[in-house]
């Protein structure tokens, strides 16, 4: 038996297990499968009282990225012990009663990077304690709390106030009974971190309730990646604000929004910002959408500069939202109406396997040595890189016209990776009709890649030079 193994089993059975259950837990604990220590309703029901006091001396010795607890009694299926209930009186001081705020403060000391907590009731000491282990917490970077008691914490201001000063990059408050009108506290929190990514606040139906939607607009820039779907977005003035911070935020690509209860009146301002936006996909399944909608989607995404290849119009939602008489919502659009949505979403795929494949380029170029890059200029060409290249190799003007086996030419990835004006700088030609016949192969609307305009003033001041410099050295080599 190893060391660890032994002072796990010790500390076990002093917390008040049996010889063989403190051995079997000790195994689960310190090397858990697949990295996950999962402290689920059954385990809770053979622990003794403050067994989080003892697990929060062996979890700094457990090989384990991820902590689970989850108190869901299984008995019930699916059913969820209501939020009210979980506040008032049946097992309120659950966490305390365990000593789970002891085992959340030594999180520092461990090698958890993930923390998941479901259906349970821990009170404002034990989120005290939580905060403070992930504030101290370097390696934790996500944090994801489901169905547990935490709206009287959100209002009294006690809940996560340090989640700024930690480096949670993916953080989910979920089905946790969160109304928009008591959020100020916690959006205060959230706005002030440098490293969010991801947030999802889905089921939360009352989070814009009377709130007009500042809680979205309170979000950090840095937020990539927002889920809000089954949260009631009823009303007009709620949807200009989520309208708003979607197209402030320029860093976000993924925002859900289904079961969200919009008509076509209330989402018109959301679906005509969505064009404007850097956003990859939206999902905007089992609303109350209709065939107008869907018209004013097409348009939004169509436009020239979207990236929006997937909209979810038409699918079914992981979590639907129902009316009064219990029945699924959805949208309504006709088939003939989602025809051209279709192939708005196809032409914008085109867009991201373009992005995919310049991402991956940037890796390839980071990895390659001067040689390989002055051999391979079509992936300098896709990570923007091409002008460094030039540098290296001189330009010989038919190889941007060279096709690589997508029939794709080496100047078509300069255009899309925006490196124009890497290539047509006067010291890459010598030769102006040659410089002019690449140039006219350049579609208009990239062109301005040169200035931010037309591009056509550049180019021509370019081509001035380059005319300038070829007269100098005829004239030189005539003497």
């Amino acid at each position: 038996m190893s060391e660890n193994k032994l002072k796990a089993t010790n500390l076990l059975y002093k917390a008040g297990y049996s010889p063989e259950d403190a051995a079997k837990v000790a195994d689960d604990i310190l090397s858990p499968a697949d990295g996950v220590v999962n402290l689920d309703y059954n385990f809770f029901m053979n622990s003794p009282k403050e067994i989080g006091k003892t697990l929060a001396e062996i979890l700094p010795m457990s090989e384990a990225k991820s902590l689970k607890i989850d108190e869901h009694n299984p008995v019930f299926g699916f059913t969820k012990t209501p939020l009210t209930v979980m506040r008032s009186n049946c097992g309120k001081d659950f966490g305390k009663y365990k000593a789970l705020g002891d085992l959340l403060e030594a999180l520092p000391k461990t090698k958890i990077e993930s923390v998941y907590l479901n259906e349970l009731a821990l009170g404002d000491e034990v989120y005290t304690q939580f905060s403070k282990g992930i504030a101290e917490s370097s390696q934790l970077k996500s944090v994801k709390i489901v169905h547990c008691d935490v709206e009287p914490s959100i209002v009294n201001g006690s809940f996560l106030p340090n989640l700024a000063k930690s480096g949670v990059e993916d953080f989910g408050l979920v089905d946790c009974g969160v109304r928009g009108n008591y959020t100020s506290s916690l959006m205060e929190n959230l706005a002030k971190s440098k490293v969010l990514k991801s947030v999802d606040f889905s089921e939360n139906k009352g989070l814009f309730r009377d709130s007009s939607g500042e809680f979205i607009s309170a979000l950090p820039s840095t937020v990539e990646n927002l889920n809000v779907s089954n949260c009631e977005i009823s009303d007009w003035h709620t949807a200009t604000q989520v309208a708003a911070h979607i197209r402030q935020n320029k860093n976000l690509t993924d925002l859900k929004m289904a079961s969200c209860k919009m008509e076509e009146a209330v989402a018109r301002d959301i679906i005509n910002v969505l064009g404007d936006t850097n956003l990859w996909r939206v999902d905007l399944s089992g609303n109350q959408l209709d065939d107008r909608a869907a018209q004013e989607l097409t348009e939004s995404i169509s436009r020239e500069d979207c990236r929006i290849y997937e909209t979810r119009f038409m699918e079914k939602p992981a979590v639907p939202a129902v009316d009064m008489l219990r029945q699924e919502m959805k949208n309504t659009a006709e088939e003939g109406s989602l025809t051209e949505l279709k192939k708005a979403e196809e032409r914008n795929a085109i867009k991201y396997q373009v992005y995919l494949d310049q991402e991956q380029a940037k890796v390839d170029y980071e990895k390659q040595s001067k040689e390989e890059r002055k051999a391979d200029l079509y992936t300098a060409a896709k990570a923007g890189k091409i002008g460094e290249v030039l540098a290296m190799v001189p330009l010989k003007p038919n190889d941007l016209l060279k096709t690589d086996e997508k029939g794709k030419t080496l100047l078509q990835h300069v255009w899309e990776s925006g490196s124009l004006n890497q290539v047509f700088t006067p010291k890459n030609w010598s030769n102006a009709k040659e410089m002019q016949r690449i140039w006219n192969e350049v579609p208009k609307k990239f062109q301005k890649q040169m200035d931010g305009k037309d591009g056509h003033d550049s180019f021509i001041k370019n081509k001035s030079i380059v005319t300038a410099n070829a007269l100098r050295k005829s004239l030189a080599q005539g003497r």
